[in-house]
This record gives C-alpha cells, sequence and structure tokens, in this order.
C-alpha cells in the first residue's frame, strides 16, 4: 500500500467517525486532507469519488449549500462522463445537486435538475420505484412554490415522502380510534419473567399509555438481559397494535421486537415467525425493491443460516444481494456484503465454484471501495482463503466429512440500509423538525444540531 493510500485511509477513518459524533469541524479538517491525498489517484478512483461525496454531504449538514453544490457538481460530471462508474450514483447526485439548489432557492436549476433526475429514476427504476416517488414529491414541493399548483398536481406526489427514515424514527403510538370507543386488550401483570394477562376494555389514551410504559420497561429490560419480561411486554405491545388495527411500520418493528429477544433466548424458529410477518409488511408497504426489503431478505437469511437452513437460506440472500444491486449499483459497499455473504452459503454447502465467483466479485468491490487493508477485505479474504485451502485438499465431488464453519466467513446479519435524511418540504421550514437535518428543533430557530437557522425561509 502506497503511503498516499495509507493516509487517505487514516483521514477517511477520522472523517467518518467526526461525521458520525456530529463534529462538524474535523470532519472538514480530516476529508480536505483526504482531499489532498487523493491528489496521486485517479478522478474515478473510489477513494476520491467517496471524499467529495462525504464533502458534500458535510456541507449539506452544515448549512454551507454553496461548497455542498460544488463537490455534487464534480460528482455529477464524473459519474454522467464515465460510464464504467455506477448509473445509480449518478442518480442519486444528481438528486442531491436538485435538492441543493432548491434549497438555495436558485429555483430555475433545481427544476432543470429534477427533471433530469426524474428522467434517469423513470428509465432506471420505473415511474412506480420509492426513488422516482421521491423525486416527483421533491419536484411538486417546488412547483407548488412558484404557484403552480395544476404543475404540481399533474405529477400525483406531495411534498412528502416515506423514506426508510420513516422505518427507523419515533415509536410514539397514536392509536386511530376515537378516544371514547373501548377496545378489550390484553394488559400484563408482571414482575422477573413471569406473566399474568388480564383482558381489559381500555380507550384510545390509555392504550397508548400502557403501550408507551412497555415499551420502555421492554427496551430496559433487553438492555439488561431479563429477554423473557422483554418478550412478554413486546407481545403485549403486538396485541394492543393489532386490537386498534395499526398498521405499517409501527406494527413491522412490533413484530421486529418479539423477533429480536425470541432470537437472544434461541428460540430462532419463532423468532422467524414474527419476522416473516414484519417482512410482509415492508413488501406491502414499499416494495419488493426497496432498501428496506433488501435489508429485511438478508436478515431472514441470517436466521435460516442460523438453524443450518441452507436451502432456505440460500434464495433469500440471492433476493438481498439483486437488490442490492439494483439500487446501489455494481460498484456498493452494500452489495460486496451481500455478495460475501451468499458466497458464505454456497460455501458451507460446498458449492465450490459458486462460492469462488462470489469471494472474487465481493473482494474486488471491497479492494476499491474500502481498500486491501480495511478490516472488511481481511475477513472477506480470510473466507476465500479458507475456500482455497480446502478445495486444494478435497474435490468439489467429496461428500465425506465435516466442515468447521465458525473458521469461515460468516453471515453477519449487520447489513445497513441506506440512511436517507425523512424528507419534508425544501420550500418551507417546518416547525418541529430542521429540514437540513432532521434534529428536533424544540421549538428554536437555530438548529441545535447542525446550527441552521429556520428562519431563513426555505
Amino acid at each position: 500500500m502506497s503511503k498516499s493510500s495509507k493516509q487517505w485511509v487514516i483521514y477517511k477513518d477520522s472523517a467518518l467517525q467526526a461525521l458520525d459524533e456530529k463534529r462538524y469541524d474535523s470532519a472538514e479538517s480530516s476529508l480536505i486532507a483526504a482531499l489532498e491525498e487523493c491528489s496521486d489517484f485517479k478522478e474515478t478512483d473510489a477513494r476520491n469519488l467517496l471524499t467529495l461525496e462525504k464533502l458534500a454531504e458535510l456541507y449539506w449538514y452544515t448549512a454551507n449549500f454553496e461548497q455542498a453544490r460544488i463537490f455534487c457538481e464534480q460528482l455529477v460530471s464524473l459519474y454522467k462522463h464515465n460510464h464504467s462508474l455506477s448509473r445509480a450514483n449518478l442518480l442519486a447526485f444528481s438528486i442531491d445537486l436538485a435538492m441543493i439548489y432548491h434549497v438555495s432557492r436558485d429555483l430555475d436549476k433545481a427544476e432543470k435538475h429534477y427533471k433530469s433526475a426524474l428522467d434517469l429514476t423513470d428509465k432506471m427504476l420505473g415511474s412506480q420505484h420509492m426513488c422516482s416517488t421521491k423525486v416527483r414529491s421533491l419536484y411538486a414541493d417546488l412547483l407548488s412554490s412558484r404557484g403552480d399548483v395544476a404543475g404540481a398536481k399533474a405529477l400525483g406526489a406531495n411534498p412528502k415522502v416515506v423514506t426508510i427514515a420513516d422505518w427507523l424514527g419515533s415509536n410514539v403510538l397514536k392509536l386511530p380510534v376515537s378516544a371514547e370507543e373501548s377496545v378489550p386488550v390484553e394488559k400484563q401483570v408482571a414482575t422477573g419473567t413471569n406473566k399474568q394477562v388480564m383482558l381489559l376494555s381500555v380507550t384510545q389514551p390509555e392504550a397508548e399509555a400502557i403501550y408507551q410504559s412497555n415499551l420502555e420497561s421492554a427496551q430496559n429490560a433487553e438492555n439488561n438481559g431479563s429477554f423473557a419480561y422483554a418478550d412478554c411486554l413486546y407481545q403485549i405491545n403486538l396485541n394492543i397494535l393489532k386490537k386498534f388495527g395499526v398498521g405499517g411500520q409501527i406494527l413491522a418493528r412490533a413484530y421486529e421486537a418479539v423477533s429480536r429477544v425470541k432470537q437472544k433466548m434461541g428460540m430462532v424458529k419463532d423468532a422467524i415467525e414474527y419476522f416473516q410477518e414484519a417482512h410482509k409488511i415492508k413488501e406491502l408497504s414499499l416494495g419488493s425493491n426497496h432498501p428496506v426489503t433488501a435489508h429485511s431478505f438478508g436478515q431472514l437469511a441470517n436466521f435460516y443460516y442460523q438453524l443450518s437452513d441452507y436451502e432456505n437460506a440460500e434464495p433469500l440472500a440471492r433476493k438481498c444481494a439483486d437488490i442490492y444491486e439494483k439500487v446501489f449499483g455494481e460498484m456498493h459497499p452494500e452489495v460486496a456484503c451481500a455478495i460475501h455473504n451468499l458466497a458464505t452459503l454456497y460455501h458451507v454447502q460446498r458449492k465450490y465454484e459458486h462460492a469462488e465467483t462470489g469471494y472474487k466479485r465481493a473482494l474486488d468491490i471491497k479492494n476499491k471501495v474500502f481498500g486491501p487493508e480495511h478490516p472488511e477485505t481481511k475477513r472477506l479474504m480470510n473466507s476465500y482463503a479458507e475456500l482455497l485451502s480446502q478445495t486444494a485438499k478435497k474435490p468439489d465431488t467429496d461428500n465425506g466429512g465435516s466442515m468447521d464453519v465458525e473458521t469461515m466467513g460468516r453471515i453477519t446479519g449487520s447489513w445497513k440500509v441506506m440512511q436517507v435524511t425523512k424528507v419534508q418540504s425544501l420550500t418551507q421550514a417546518l416547525e418541529q423538525s430542521c429540514d437540513i437535518c432532521g434534529a428536533s428543533l424544540g421549538g428554536k430557530d437555530i438548529c441545535p444540531s447542525c446550527g441552521f437557522d429556520t428562519t431563513a425561509g426555505i
């Protein structure tokens, strides 16, 4: 590894940690230093592209839109004129650039880029895809701000979009039943791991209070290792949601909570049943080609992997990899992780040729995205090395003996989903949350997270 490569990794890691911790001054210094090291790389080198992307992201969150625009324009230009690069990334940065012009009140340029991005999304993903809906919603917001109500309506969208962040957001429950109507639900009286359940008729406010109290207690119990007690409380909350007809992401998260603690108790088969219910809701709500759905396929594969049920795990892991590739493009870390996990499944089933193909492809991506010294790359190389060692000693047709699965790459279950800030209107700042970073304003004009002045009237 060259000196520039080593230095770039150091600066990059420091910047990413600072970004996660919202230490933006420190992140800026590290990213500028990383960009200087990139002078030794090609413009299309993954390290240069990542550095530009993180600089654009940094300046977006600190409301320095002029600097964000400069780096985002560089990215759009590089991806547009180099067809070997991901078209999905070209689309993502085109949308980002339109949003930067939008929030900067340069509406003519914003409209131009929205139109371009919308053309790309419709061609690449289809008009019904989540990304297409997002662009239409942002464009409709712009047209509405100009008084073009008819034009905005013709787009068939509104300024608020359901994004992945909605599935990771608040757990505060608002039940869709009138306060006067009583509904029979189970209420728990529990101590330790014991459970007593009574059937009570409760009104909407009472049910909401029970739900919130149970949720907090269950989370504390889970964190303290009292999984059976947490399971009791999560089950009661799930019953409340069903009785009051709550669906969508809140119900999906409730199923996942029960699944999670059952997995921790070693009840993997029961955990799968609850997780499958959550998965059905995601597919119905978000469609089959959404990153959240892909992540869910991967988690299901992980469950079956734990049971050594590779026959059921393999097609799920393959779906996860296929969706990630469709959404993110070929050269993306999420794609590499998904392919690594799929290759692991081939490996443990002794499908050595498929496993080797997967390891090679994942290694190519991780080398370019992370570099050869990154822990993710090294973990993959260990898996691949183990495969080569085994195939050198045993032919593919050998069905005798057993393999030590612990020495191989394992399905991690840690795949991330694309973190998309919950998109609100870019034309009018919301009273409750910051349009730039989504943080709670707490009634203040200046965002406590990114420092944005909400009185600017975007």
